[in-house]
């Protein structure tokens, strides 16, 4: 489990050092066999209405399946939700130091996708949610339109779930577990 991510260190440079070289190759290679997900069973978001800009239509709140995120009060809002109900693989990660010369001296670190594992469909919502007064989620991306699932979703404070099926959930501050 975890997030992937490749953190580089070029210790030798300065703030402009990389601009100027031009030279983004590194990460070109790193991310050449990404491919899009379309609707991952697990969604890990972090948000913060104030990096909005609602006068030209840019409004952070949403990560596939989870959208209309609305925070309980200024700061972060995180979400970090999984429904695997249409079952198929979830990947597996390595983290490992890296190191390299070019466009010059750097060293760093990773945490890689290097497999797959098989995912069984689960009729199953569960994680956290963290300073999020309201969200949507959309239950046929995730296989749960319209069928009954078991949830168990920890919140420091009461939540209002909808989801896109018309049925909706309010969670309160603390442990929530049941069947919707």
């Amino acid at each position: 489990t975890g997030i992937p991510y490749r953190f580089y260190l070029h210790a030798p440079a300065e703030h402009l050092t990389l601009i100027a070289l031009d030279n983004w190759q590194k990460e070109a290679d790193a991310s050449a066999a990404w491919t899009l997900v379309k609707n991952p069973a697990h969604v890990v978001y972090r948000t913060d209405s104030s990096l909005d800009s609602v006068q030209y239509g840019i409004r952070h709140d949403k990560a596939y399946w989870v959208s209309n995120i609305r925070a309980r009060s200024a700061g972060y809002s995180d979400v970090d939700l999984n429904a695997p109900a249409c079952g198929g693989t979830q990947p597996v990660y390595t983290s490992s130091p890296i190191a390299g010369t070019q466009p010059v001296p750097w060293v760093g670190q990773q945490r890689v996708q290097t497999q797959t594992q098989p995912l069984p469909a689960q009729m199953v919502l569960k994680g956290s949610l963290r300073n999020v007064l309201s969200a949507t989620l959309d239950t046929a991306a995730v296989c749960l339109n319209g069928k009954p699932f078991q949830y168990d979703i920890t919140s420091d404070a009461p939540v209002s779930l909808t989801f896109s099926d018309g049925r909706t959930l309010s969670l309160v501050a603390g442990s929530n577990k049941g069947t919707l």
